[in-house]
């Protein structure tokens, strides 16, 4: 399944490129959005695991997500709270990524 979809996303992508259709990436809260749909075949596993792995990899040294795609703001935003809580969400929901909730906690949220 997953296959097809990748299939039927690059021949959507091409016919943007022929219309001359930008494309832009998606955001941290998007993917962690994408990221918490179940699979159609095992209730019990992520549909897109990519994406799981995406925010696990792509969290900021701080420990938030989101902000500028250039990784050159070390603080973040306030766009950057829904996209945070959107990834722990998406993490707690597969009970994967304990380390990165840990950070997460420790230095983006901390009141100290």
């Amino acid at each position: 399944m997953e296959k097809h979809i990748e299939v039927l996303v690059k021949e959507m992508k091409q016919m943007m490129r022929e219309m001359k259709v930008p494309i832009h990436n998606p955001s941290a809260y998007d993917i962690a959005w994408v990221a918490m749909i179940p699979s159609d075949k095992c209730g019990g596993e992520p549909m897109f695991p990519k994406c799981l792995e995406w925010i696990i990899q792509n969290q900021k040294v701080e420990g938030f997500w989101g902000g500028d795609d250039d990784g050159n703001s070390p603080s973040p935003t306030a766009e950057c709270l829904p996209a945070t809580l959107a990834c722990i969400v998406a993490l707690k929901t597969w009970d994967v990524g304990h380390e990165c909730m840990e950070r997460d906690t420790q230095t983006t949220f901390s009141p100290y």
